[in-house]
């Protein structure tokens, strides 16, 4: 640190600042992870609905949108069928 700053900045004050800050920048991360975890889940359970919709369309519906959605992470085949019992379960 600084002369200049140490002089005005008392070190325990800081320090206790300084931990302060760390603990509020952790909390917001968890509340991301939280938030987007939330959304997500609500996405799955919508993609659920949209899938559950065409049923008259047959399994090649799943296959055909998983392949159409191969460069999204998280969008298998098996994946969408997950999205499909999730929406059934949520629902009986």
């Amino acid at each position: 640190m600084d002369l200049k700053i140490k002089k005005i900045i008392n070190e325990q004050e800081y320090e206790l600042e300084l931990k302060r800050i760390i603990k509020r920048i952790n909390q917001a991360k968890i509340k991301v992870a939280l938030y987007s975890n939330e959304e997500k889940t609500l996405a799955y359970y919508d993609i659920g609905t949209y899938i559950n919709e065409k049923k008259e369309w047959g399994n090649q519906y799943i296959k055909n949108l998983a392949e159409d959605l191969k460069d999204i992470d998280g969008f298998s085949k098996r994946n969408l069928e997950r999205m499909r019992w999730f929406y059934d379960e949520l629902n009986k």
